[in-house]
């Protein structure tokens, strides 16, 4: 997992093993706490993100199928 923050922002990308290079991405907005999360593959990785960052999924968006 690769974590990215920014002021105001941050972005965790998940690779998820033996997939071929997917991954999940989920931004999220460091004052309200709201999140996106592109292309899930894994939910269980996804929840258990979300969950331990205290976010509050707002968005889904899939770009591809999975």
């Amino acid at each position: 997992m690769e974590l990215f923050n920014e002021s105001g922002y941050g972005i965790a990308r998940m690779r998820i093993k033996g997939n071929d290079n997917n991954y999940n991405y989920i931004v999220w907005c460091a004052e309200t706490l709201e999140c996106t999360v592109i292309d899930p593959l894994d939910a269980g990785t996804v929840i258990g993100f979300v969950t331990s960052h205290g976010l509050r999924v707002k968005y889904i968006i899939n770009t591809h199928t999975h």
